[in-house]
């Protein structure tokens, strides 16, 4: 529970400021129809605010369960079909404490409630305003406002939708084409973009964690090796998959193992792993369509990994090797990224125009060695892991390559 909190805090968060932003708006209109003394029309407005309250609920929410699609797929993810409706809960966790005050203000004759069930009122007006021109309706000849009960039954539609909503997201359901990621309406952008897709003429991946799907048995072999060296592992599988997207050492120094092994031998345990297991490590199928795609566009292909010249058997073993125009492995002895050398070499050695260069990488350390050596740098970040990286272009979907590229 603790790491979901954590996990989800800044989504609960953004969730209630929706909340509260359309609130002021929905109590806006009722205000202004209720002045013009016209029902219909207070209800008609009414439906709206609420309807785009449920809108904005459920592209947010669909937007979690995407950003966990990969995780839950590959089995790193834990699935929790309630996640969607947890977070809204939550998120609706201080609606629900002004229904209590307000239910125990109509209950209880004692004015100290009385007064905080007022305040409570006044508060569900702040917080949930998009329902206020359809609760001024009667009901028995009673206003609804007045029915302590519907205010536990307010925060019930954003629940549900967002239930719904991360289901479809992990599923990648569209309910509409609104929701649809992969189409982009024309605008005055479009020439610019259409620009730029059409300079881009090389595209340079990582491997692992973009080409292949390396990262949960990065996390099995870190298992191993501590198992192997003594090593007590201080964190759970999710935060050394966080650390490993950052980078090996920063996994070696979270571990806190320097007494045990120093970082030499800790990475020549794991790059042997490497070796031993090349058959398992498997390509994502939206990657062997890009790079397929990419060569019949007359696109060119290049690999640049921090893996060894092993990745040449791991390329074969899924058929991809012949993909690539070229492959820059570790064997070359550059730097590690960000530092643009190796690319300098690739730009050099082929002749490349940078400006025409995309380097596409699942961190942001490969998206800044692009960005160093001239080239434009795209970050592929599916786990919803480094938003605020500061890349030429940020994806959630290795399909948006396409439109980048023209491909």
């Amino acid at each position: 529970m603790k790491s979901f909190f954590k996990d989800h805090s800044y989504d609960m968060v953004k969730m209630f400021l929706n909340q509260f932003a359309i609130s002021l708006f929905g109590f806006s209109l009722a205000l202004a129809t209720s002045s013009a003394e016209n029902v219909t029309l207070r209800n008609i407005t009414g439906v709206g605010a609420v309807l785009f309250y449920l809108f904005l609920i459920y592209t947010m929410t669909w937007d979690i369960g995407y950003r966990d699609r990969v995780g839950v797929q590959s089995g790193r993810k834990k699935y929790v079909p309630l996640k969607g409706a947890l977070i809204s809960l939550c998120a609706n966790s201080v609606n629900f404490l002004l229904a209590i005050f307000i239910m125990l203000a109509s209950v209880l004759d004692v004015p100290v409630l009385s007064t905080l069930g007022g305040i409570a009122h006044t508060g569900t007006v702040i917080l949930e305003g998009m329902y206020t021109g359809l609760l001024m309706n009667y009901v028995g000849g009673v206003v609804l406002n007045s029915y302590w009960f519907v205010y536990f039954l307010l925060p019930i539609p954003a629940i549900l939708v967002s239930g719904m909503a991360y289901l479809f997201g992990v599923k990648d359901v569209k309910f509409t084409s609104v929701f649809n990621q992969q189409e982009y309406p024309e605008s005055d952008r479009e020439p610019k973009r259409k620009r730029i897709a059409e300079m881009i003429e090389h595209l340079i991946y990582d491997f692992d964690g973009t080409i292949a799907d390396s990262y949960p048995i990065f996390v099995r072999f870190v298992h191993q090796i501590s198992e192997k060296r003594g090593i007590e592992i201080p964190c759970d599988d999710d935060t050394l998959y966080r650390a490993l997207k950052i980078t090996l050492r920063h996994t070696y120094d979270i571990l806190g193992c320097e007494q045990i092994c120093d970082y030499k031998t800790f990475a020549d345990d794991y790059h042997a792993l490497q070796e031993a297991y090349a058959e398992e490590f498997l390509a994502f199928p939206e990657a062997g369509e890009l790079l397929a795609a990419a060569k019949e566009k007359g696109k060119h292909n290049y690999l640049y990994t921090h893996t060894g010249s092993v990745v040449k058997k791991m390329l074969e073993n899924q058929g991809l090797l012949d993909h690539f125009d070229f492959i820059l492995d570790a064997s070359y002895g550059f730097p590690m990224k960000p530092a643009p050398d190796a690319l300098r070499y690739l730009r050099e050695r082929f002749d490349l125009n940078p400006q025409t260069c995309l380097m596409i990488g699942d961190r942001p350390i490969d998206a800044y060695a692009g960005m160093n050596a001239g080239m434009k740098g795209c970050l592929w970040d599916s786990d919803g892991l480094f938003e605020d990286a500061k890349v030429d272009y940020y994806i959630k979907d290795l399909y948006e390559i396409r439109r980048i590229a023209d491909i």
